[in-house]
């Protein structure tokens, strides 16, 4: 016995569109998203700093760095990157973003004490946090993107959809 509940009459039911895929945006924004992509392979970095605090990074990564399994791949590239760095430049030197994150990832693991251990974590993350957040700014910028390239696959107009859900709220 069917539940005529569930039921919906022929003329009760809506009609679905089919939306249109507009193939020259599906082009558009995977082009966008694989150029920025292959920009972010290359991308460089600026930490503010000097030899001294390569040294320190050095240091931590090679003797102090707490790490579980697999992130000693982390650890290895880091040491790896840092003993092949030459002499900082203008006040300046340069990370990857993988080397940025994985930096960050382990200094914010970091327990110690008393002020001179403290003093040479803050000399570090400070360093880092501003290169961060440039990382960070462009991994939403690439989420944005991929959301772009999805939404033109399907065939949703985006600034549509946020225009319609701002009239809506």
């Amino acid at each position: 016995m069917e539940n005529k509940e569930n039921i919906v009459a022929p003329e009760e039911q809506k009609e679905v569109k089919t939306p249109v895929i507009d193939e020259a945006k599906v082009k558009l924004a995977a082009d966008s998203l694989d150029s920025f992509k292959k920009e972010l392979k290359t991308k460089l970095y600026a930490l503010k700093g000097d030899d001294a605090l390569v040294a320190e990074f050095k240091d931590f990564v090679e003797n102090e760095a707490q790490w579980k399994a697999m992130e000693a791949l982390g650890i290895e590239e880091l040491s790896r990157v840092f003993n092949d760095m030459g002499p900082v430049k203008n006040g300046v030197f340069y990370l990857k973003n993988l080397e940025v994150d994985a930096l960050h990832y382990f200094l914010s693991r970091v327990e110690g004490k008393g002020k001179e251990t403290s003093a040479k974590f803050l000399r570090m993350i400070r360093s880092v946090n501003e290169a961060v957040k440039m990382v960070q700014a462009d991994n939403r910028n690439q989420i944005k993107l991929e959301h772009e390239l999805t939404a033109a696959e399907q065939g949703i107009d985006l600034a549509a959809a946020v225009e319609k859900k701002e009239t809506e709220e």
